[in-house]
């Protein structure tokens, strides 16, 4: 739809240009032909020619840019070397027509073969400003006067400058095409990318409808944690890596690594919580190599997005259950901002306040408003609430909001008074 309607438009502009120009060469002719006493028949076959041209060249727009239609491209070629030939010394009708015939070659596919075409039309152009000398007097021609020097080389420069700005502008139209090409490429690959991503995630959703309700939203909580982070990390890899292309060999192999090893990590956790299911004993998601720290360090790794961590009066640890809480809801935040934000600053505090744990993430992305929460922000907030904390969700035009409260030792508590069950 966007090419018909860029065709669309290129189709007027051009038909409105060669209109405008051949009006203004049929008015300049006639003017200038009443004082030179020139035979009418001298002055009706140059506006015929003139007319039969701007007919040929409307043609021509219409085709060229639909199904290419060489035969009336070079058949208007011809008919302009004959009003070339025949008016001399009328520099200003000559390049007027040059200009509006070489126009519509930058919509051609084969930009090189249109530069070659122009330049020796060029030339053909220039060699039939003197006519007599090579091939005889004109057979329209009438009191044939050899151009001056001075004319002579205000045309061959002029046509050279236009000629040479055609080019230029062809070339710029080739780059700017393999630009969108590009971009289109990358566009698919990170779409085709996120659909699968997001088919995986509803199919672990999906896929324990047939257990107990409790069960299946708790499994489907942590499929979402421990894989949604790790996946959209490797996607954002992905697009680093066809933004660099082959320009930079070390960079790839880090990127290829730090792949590699965010896939082993959520293989891992994937692999932990099937042990869980199976024998109902509470994953351990709280390592060394899957710590709020980490989690961190990955994500400035993989989006060069400045991320601050503030942590003030703050334990090593609250407890496995708390732990966890903490984590998946840093683990979430970062998700939704690596998918759904446009965020290049992150601020994070962690830290006690009076009887509370107070965790509060910030970003600068764009503000989508108020939408339903999808299945992670719904488990952050029933992970919170079931150690009696507070969780708020905030929007604004400075980006999005996440403040959670948890009571100290509260989540521990709990997981001991459940484990003794």
């Amino acid at each position: 739809m966007k090419h018909a309607n860029s065709y669309g438009g290129a189709k007027i502009s051009l038909t409105s240009i060669t209109l405008i120009i051949h009006i203004v060469c049929i008015f300049q002719y006639h003017q200038t032909s009443q004082f030179s006493g020139m035979p009418l028949f001298y002055i009706q076959s140059v506006l015929v020619l003139l007319f039969i041209d701007a007919v040929i060249a409307i043609i021509n727009i219409i085709k060229l840019l639909t199904i290419p239609n060489l035969a009336l491209f070079y058949l208007r070629g011809f008919i302009i070397l004959i009003i070339s030939y025949t008016i001399q010394e009328d520099f200003l009708l000559e390049i007027l027509l040059y200009i509006d015939y070489s126009i519509p070659t930058r919509y051609r596919n084969n930009w090189k073969y249109s530069i070659m075409y122009l330049s020796l039309y060029l030339c053909l152009l220039a060699l039939f400003q003197f006519p007599n000398p090579l091939f005889g007097t004109a057979f329209l021609s009438w009191n044939f006067k050899v151009p001056l020097f001075w004319d002579y080389s205000m045309f061959l420069l002029l046509t050279i400058l236009f000629t040479i700005s055609l080019f230029f502008m062809i070339y710029y139209r080739e780059q700017l095409l393999q630009s969108r090409r590009e971009l289109s490429l990358e566009k698919s690959i990170k779409s085709k990318l996120l659909h699968l991503n997001q088919r995986f995630q509803d199919y672990a959703y999906t896929a324990e409808n047939n257990a107990k309700r409790k069960e299946r939203r708790v499994i489907t909580q942590k499929i979402h944690d421990s894989t949604g982070y790790s996946f959209t990390n490797i996607i954002s890899l992905m697009d680093v890596a066809i933004s660099i292309g082959d320009e930079d060999f070390d960079r790839l192999t880090e990127i290829h690594m730090t792949a590699k090893k965010e896939a082993k990590n959520g293989l891992n956790q994937t692999r932990k919580i099937l042990t869980y299911t199976r024998n109902q004993e509470q994953p351990n998601t709280i390592e060394d190599e899957a710590s709020i720290l980490h989690l961190i360090r990955t994500f400035r790794k993989v989006t060069n997005i400045e991320t601050r961590l503030e942590m003030v009066n703050s334990k090593q640890s609250y407890g496995k259950v708390t732990d966890g809480i903490l984590f998946s809801i840093v683990r979430e935040a970062l998700t939704n901002i690596l998918q759904h934000s446009n965020a290049d600053k992150v601020f994070i505090y962690f830290g006690e306040v009076r009887e509370d744990i107070l965790l509060y993430i910030r970003d600068n992305g764009r503000n989508y408003g108020e939408t339903n929460f999808g299945i992670g922000l719904t488990g952050v907030q029933e992970r919170v609430a079931s150690v009696g904390g507070r969780v708020t969700f905030q929007y604004s035009i400075d980006g999005f909001t996440i403040k959670a409260e948890i009571p100290i030792n509260k989540g521990e508590k709990k997981y001991d008074k459940d484990s003794h069950r």
